[in-house]
C-alpha cells in the first residue's frame, strides 16, 4: 500500500480526473466528501465511457 491515497472531491473536474489517471499508475480514483468518507469510485472506464458519449452527442 502507499502512504497517500489519492483522491477525488465532488467539484473534481474531469480534466482533473484524467491528469490523476494517466500521470500515475492508478486504475481508479475513490471520491470524496467533505468529511472524507467515501461516496464512489470513478475508474479509467467510466472516464473513457464519458468522454465517448460527449464526442458521440457532439457528433449527433
Amino acid at each position: 500500500m502507499s502512504e497517500r491515497v489519492h483522491s477525488a472531491r465532488v467539484e473534481t473536474t474531469v480534466a482533473e480526473l484524467v491528469h490523476s489517471l494517466t500521470e500515475r499508475p492508478l486504475a481508479h480514483i475513490p471520491v470524496l466528501d467533505d468529511r472524507r468518507h467515501v461516496l464512489g469510485v470513478v475508474t479509467q472506464t467510466d472516464l473513457v465511457a464519458a468522454l465517448y458519449k460527449r464526442v458521440a452527442l457532439s457528433a449527433a
